[in-house]
Formats: C-alpha cells, sequence, structure tokens
C-alpha cells in the first residue's frame, strides 16, 4: 500500500477521520437509487411516490412524471423532495386539506 503524507500541521487523527469521511461519501454516491413506492396514473403519466438517495443522501420524494411523446417512457417533471422526518407533518396536512375539501364540496 501506498504510503501517504498528512498534510503539514493537521493533526493525525483528524487527517485520518478526513480520509475515512471522504471514502464513505464515495461509496454512498455510487449507491444511488430511486425506489418507487406508489405510481398514481394520471392522462399523461403519473404521480410518483419514492425514496430516493442521491450523492449519499436519501430522500422522499413526491413528483409528477409524464410520458414523454417521442419515446413513450415516463419522464420526470416537477415536484418536491422531503425527509423521512417530515413524512407526519405532511400527512397530517394532506389529512387536514381533505378534511377541509369535503366540508367545501
Amino acid at each position: 500500500m501506498p504510503e501517504v503524507e498528512i498534510p503539514e500541521g493537521m493533526d493525525p487523527e483528524d487527517f485520518k477521520k478526513a480520509v475515512a469521511d471522504f471514502a464513505k461519501k464515495q461509496a454512498q454516491s455510487a449507491g444511488d437509487f430511486n425506489v418507487v413506492i406508489k405510481d398514481i396514473k394520471r392522462d399523461n403519466g403519473a404521480l410518483r411516490v419514492s425514496h430516493d438517495c442521491y450523492k449519499g443522501r436519501e430522500y422522499c420524494s413526491l413528483r409528477v412524471w409524464y410520458t414523454d411523446k417521442d419515446s413513450g417512457e415516463l419522464k420526470p417533471g416537477k415536484g418536491v423532495s422531503f425527509h423521512y422526518e417530515e413524512i407526519d407533518d405532511i400527512v397530517e396536512g394532506l389529512q387536514a386539506l381533505k378534511e377541509h375539501m369535503e366540508e367545501v364540496q
């Protein structure tokens, strides 16, 4: 294994941690994924609920996907990504919206 020089003035333990953090981020980037939880069919595509990982960061997504006219493939459109910790608040907000809509209908 090649020998690596620690930058001048840097604590060896800090250097070791920095290298480990860098390696972890590189490994996470290689592990990007998209797991479709539910597709809600629409006229020209779908409303997709998914669990995504991009550059090592995990997100929940709610995004409109449209059918490309040329290829016929679903492609991502506008949407929102949020953290797992926000799901309960979002579900609560959607439930309140549903109750409101039922009252005004």
